[in-house]
């Protein structure tokens, strides 16, 4: 499924010609809203149930997608637990300008990319799950004749991140040092190979328009990982576009982000209001739910297996995952 991974949000409704007749005007007012609805989802209001077909995952059904959750559905989230006994992976913590990291894990916490993936710099370490999804995105590219690839960047402690946000020059570019998302392991910067020895910035040779880079942003989401900053998206993320920078947050969240064009703020934005979605993937169900602990309890499936997740911002998701039937 070709999409053009750059195209944001734009406004139909800018006016050109004050004098226009108001009739016409107001017919292609109407056209555009109608064309835009039809072709974007929106992230308040949403379809609760659809179909998309990929030729690797097979038949993708989304339904009660806006929280429109069924009986059963919510039944199946019936067992307190305490939220100290629950493996909490991190990976959809949002990282910003505005929200610090959590936790600031060490390098020995992470697994080393080299040999797994080509790398600019041997000390590269990444999150184990983020390494597994880089390696079989950079192989599956080689597989179709794209790349060759290197990963240029991937955890970064507070020192070295200190570092390069004082030596930076355009700050929109970087986060300070306790808000990047490199501190948790799960970021990861990939470059074409070409692109390593040269010695402009990366800000300066990528532009995400060449084979490549493309290739990258519309296939990602298939091994968990998003595109972090697309274009036009500052205002969301704090960061210019970054067609490099990609984030390890797992399936169907990846799946889910970049079929409605959002970045992760508006997913977990949009999370928080509606109360999660339900949608089958390939040969997996999955049941996607956010919440808020009371008294440090909170509610988790007892049958299905599951993985837990802060979002920075007093709430947690949890993925329950069962097979397709």
């Amino acid at each position: 499924m070709d999409r053009d991974f750059g195209r944001r949000r734009t406004n139909p409704r800018r006016v050109r010609n004050a004098r226009k007749v108001v009739a016409l005007f107001a017919v292609v007012v109407v056209s555009a809203i109608v064309v835009i609805a039809w072709t974007n989802s929106s992230i308040f209001a949403r379809e609760t149930e659809a179909t998309f077909v990929d030729s690797a995952f097979g038949t993708v059904t989304i339904q009660n997608d806006g929280g429109q959750t069924t009986a059963s559905s919510l039944e199946d989230f019936d067992t307190p637990v305490q939220l100290s006994t629950l493996d909490d992976t991190g990976m959809l913590e949002l990282v910003n300008r505005n929200h610090a990291a959590s936790v600031l894990p060490l390098r020995e916490d992470m697994s080393d990319a080299w040999p797994d993936v080509a790398v600019i710099n041997q000390s590269i370490g990444l999150h184990p799950v983020a390494l597994t999804a880089v390696t079989e995105l950079l192989d599956s590219g080689h597989a179709a004749d794209y790349g060759p690839f290197h990963v240029a960047s991937g955890f970064r402690d507070w020192a070295t991140q200190a570092l390069l946000y004082e030596q930076i020059v355009d700050s929109s570019l970087v986060q300070p040092p306790g808000h990047s998302e490199h501190h948790t392991g799960f970021a990861i910067d990939i470059v074409p190979t070409l692109l390593v020895q040269q010695p402009a910035s990366l800000s300066e040779q990528l532009d995400g328009t060449s084979d490549d880079e493309r290739w990258l942003a519309e296939n990602s989401w298939r091994y968990g990982l998003i595109l972090r900053y697309p274009l036009g998206t500052q205002d969301i993320t704090g960061i210019t576009f970054e067609p490099w920078h990609f984030r390890y947050v797992g399936q169907p969240h990846a799946w889910y982000m970049w079929y409605h064009d959002l970045t992760l703020e508006e997913y977990l934005q949009q999370l928080r209001a509606s109360g999660g979605y339900d949608v089958t993937i390939g040969k997996h169900c999955y049941a996607i739910r956010w919440s808020a602990p009371e008294d440090g309890v909170i509610y988790v499936p007892s049958d299905k297996d599951f993985t837990f997740s802060r979002d920075n911002k007093g709430g947690y998701i949890i993925t329950a995952r069962t097979e397709a039937g």
